[in-house]
């Protein structure tokens, strides 16, 4: 009987998500990678605001700069 008090009543969050990646996955960006739609869907989920307002920390900015220099 415990089991059954673990499902979930209704399946909202789950519509949230969709809705999420319909928003981010347009016409326009079907070609989009999925680890590129994970990672946009995470911050979207995750930070409040827009992007461009957030700072990013010394090491997410060091992390870009060797990830850059490594496929560049």
């Amino acid at each position: 009987m415990k089991a059954l008090l673990c499902i979930p009543h209704s399946n909202a969050s789950s519509e949230r998500v969709f809705s999420m990646v319909r928003q981010i996955v347009t016409d326009n960006r079907m070609s989009l990678d999925n680890s590129t739609v994970c990672a946009l869907l995470s911050y979207k989920i995750n930070y409040s605001g827009p992007a461009h307002k957030n700072t990013p920390s010394k090491k997410v900015l060091k992390d870009a700069k060797s990830a850059a220099n490594l496929y560049n």
